[in-house]
Formats: C-alpha cells, structure tokens, sequence
C-alpha cells in the first residue's frame, strides 16, 4: 500500500525532496490534522539510527 509517508520517503529517495523540506511539509500536515508518529523522515530512512 502507497501511504502518504511512503511517497515521501520515494521522493527522498529520488533526491527530488531532501529530509528537511519533507519534515518541513510534515509540520504543515500536522498543523492541518494529518499527525504522523515518527519525529522525522531521517528516523524511517536510518531506522537503527535513533536505537
């Protein structure tokens, strides 16, 4: 399943979107009701990174 994280994460992938303009949108989406429950986009592309 393609979830809004999902494509945000491909885009990062893609170097079409770093990790600060994803967390940038990320707080705008919040701000607008659409909470995700990671801190920041850099935490799903280096899972073991935050342990």
């Amino acid at each position: 399943m393609l979830t809004t994280p999902a494509i945000y994460l491909c885009a990062i992938r893609a170097d079409l979107l770093s990790v600060a303009e994803a967390d940038a949108d990320k707080a705008l989406l919040a701000s607008r009701r659409f909470v995700m429950k990671f801190a920041s986009f850099a935490d799903l592309l280096n899972p073991k990174a935050g342990a």
